[in-house]
């Protein structure tokens, strides 16, 4: 089992993945894009904020100048704040004269501007917008600077304290992200409709061909329908699959059928279809094998045929030897009979012949041992002989040893008297070892005299039995020319017979060979006609195949 089909259980759909990833990076760039609105929206925002509040100082100076007799301008100030959202405030010089702005619930009437606005605005006369913080709170505002009818300097501010400001900002991020989440969603709803039609029904689809494709399951028409229309990847790949699903159904269709006419005998077959590509070589393999059926199935024809006459033609034969067989063994039968009578005669006068054989060979036998005792002690002679050659030459041996002895100790005795009073006790040694010496030789001279004599009386005595063996040796010759004469009669008769019962022995081997090829050419026969029998089975055999003779 390979380890796909191991992990087969652990399948995700293409579609399911593909739609996550597109999924994180839909989320990934509208996170982003609204990350981006709303840095750009927090500037803008404060731009905006920063244009309201000229406007309300606007809105708040075209108030004053059109309707300057105005007595109660708190309520003007608590009606416009009504209408916009914002704070507003009336200065004279510095100091707040009218303002919706409150301190621990009370209007704070009576309290100044900071001095560095103050300087701006009333000094410098310039309108100031931005960021200040009033009564500890900070607010995003619009100070400009007017005059009264009596020429006094004042104020008009129009803010909006920056926690609200922050609070819109913090609506706008919320709705953003609402906005965003919603379009995720409906982009991931819309993506996995389109990838589940798209992809993965398509993929799962083929999943399921492949599988059944692997189960081995080719015709599946009505089970498994492949006819997408698309002309993406998909569709080409679901085409291929078909073409491919048919192309090896009508291999395997035509494959089968081949087989199952070849198995009841048909041989005529062949493939019609047009293979492409690796299957070329399997159309080209079936078509050889069909052929050299055909090839061999023909030559069994032509071969059973063969047989079935030669066995016909052998049956023939196997009936005429038989009888000629027959013939022969009735004329073998006398002749064995004559043959046994020369073979008696002949081995009665083979006995006698043994006979005196044997007496000759006695006599000679007694020859033989008198000759063999004077030739040992011959031997025994010529080994004293030598031995004494031997002592001769180790008394010579002996006798070089005391010469040379004799010459050492000379030699000695020089070195002794060389080095004086140290070599005293070395030439004493040395003298002793001479006279050792010339008393090996004496007794090595005597010795050698009295082997000499010895060698001589022995040489003596070896000339005696030598002359004795000579007589004795034509004593023996003229024996053994008698035994072997005795004993080739006696092996020419024994020849003789052992012919004459070997020529008996060969006349019964003919006799039974004569019979075995009686019997054997009988069974030729017998076995003619069974081979005559089984030629015509194998031909009605064959007959079952059909064959192609082209």
């Amino acid at each position: 089992m390979s380890s796909f089909q191991k992990e087969e259980k652990k399948m995700q759909r293409i579609g399911y993945k593909v739609g996550i990833l597109v999924a994180w990076l839909l989320g990934i760039n509208i996170i982003i894009i609204v990350l981006l609105c709303i840095f750009m929206f927090q500037g803008l925002s404060t731009e905006m904020l920063q244009n309201e509040c000229i406007s309300g100082t606007n809105t708040l100076s075209y108030y004053l100048k059109e309707f300057p007799d105005i007595d109660d301008k708190t309520k003007l100030l608590d009606d416009l704040k009504q209408q916009t959202g914002y704070e507003f405030t009336i200065f004279e010089n510095d100091v707040r004269t009218y303002t919706t702005v409150k301190q621990n619930g009370t209007r704070a009437t009576g309290t100044k501007l900071s001095s560095e606005i103050a300087e701006i605005v009333l000094e410098q006369g310039k309108t100031y917008i931005g960021v200040n913080t009033i009564l500890d709170v900070k607010h995003i505002c619009s100070y400009v600077p007017i005059q009264y009818q009596d020429g006094t300097k004042g104020i008009i501010f129009s803010g909006i304290p920056k926690t609200k400001a922050a609070a819109r900002l913090n609506m706008t991020i919320l709705l953003s992200c609402v906005a965003g989440i919603i379009l995720i969603i409906f982009s991931v709803l819309i993506l996995t409709v389109y990838l589940k039609r798209a992809v993965s029904y398509p993929l799962s689809k083929l999943t399921d061909v492949a599988k059944t494709m692997e189960r081995g399951e080719l015709n599946f028409e009505g089970n498994h329908d492949l006819n997408m229309n698309s002309n993406d990847e998909i569709g080409i790949l679901s085409h291929s699959f078909e073409s491919t699903r048919i192309r090896l159904n009508d291999y395997i269709g035509e494959i089968s059928n081949i087989l199952e006419a070849m198995s009841k005998g048909d041989l005529t077959v062949s493939t019609t279809q047009n293979y492409i590509g690796d299957f070329i070589s399997i159309k080209q393999s079936l078509n050889d094998i069909i052929g050299n059926l055909n090839s061999t199935m023909t030559q069994i024809v032509e071969s059973s045929e063969q047989v079935s006459n030669g066995s016909e033609q052998m049956a023939i034969a196997a009936n005429a030897l038989s009888q000629g067989s027959v013939e022969q063994a009735s004329a073998v039968e006398e002749l064995e009979g004559t043959i046994t009578d020369i073979s008696n005669r002949v081995e009665e006068t083979a006995k006698n012949a043994e006979s005196a054989n044997q007496q000759a060979n006695a006599i000679g036998i007694q020859v033989q041992e008198s000759n063999q005792k004077m030739q040992e002690m011959i031997k025994a002679i010529e080994d004293i002989n030598h031995s004494s050659n031997e002592i001769g030459k180790i008394i010579k041996t002996i006798e070089d040893i005391a010469f040379q002895t004799n010459i050492l100790a000379l030699n000695a005795s020089v070195e002794a008297a060389r080095a004086g009073d140290a070599g005293k006790g070395f030439a004493v040694v040395a003298d002793e070892v001479r006279n050792l010496a010339e008393k090996s030789a004496d007794a090595s001279k005597s010795t050698t005299m009295l082997i000499e004599s010895s060698i001589a009386a022995v040489k003596n005595g070896t000339k005696i039995a030598n002359e004795t063996a000579e007589k004795l040796s034509c004593v023996v010759s003229d024996t053994n020319a008698i035994v072997n004469t005795v004993g080739i009669i006696a092996n020419h008769s024994r020849e003789e017979a052992d012919s004459i019962f070997q020529i008996q022995q060969q006349i019964n081997q003919i006799s039974s060979v004569v019979q075995t090829n009686s019997a054997t050419a009988e069974e030729s026969s017998a076995t003619s006609q069974q081979l005559n029998e089984q030629s015509r089975i194998l031909k009605r055999l064959i007959s079952v195949f059909q064959l192609n003779r082209k």
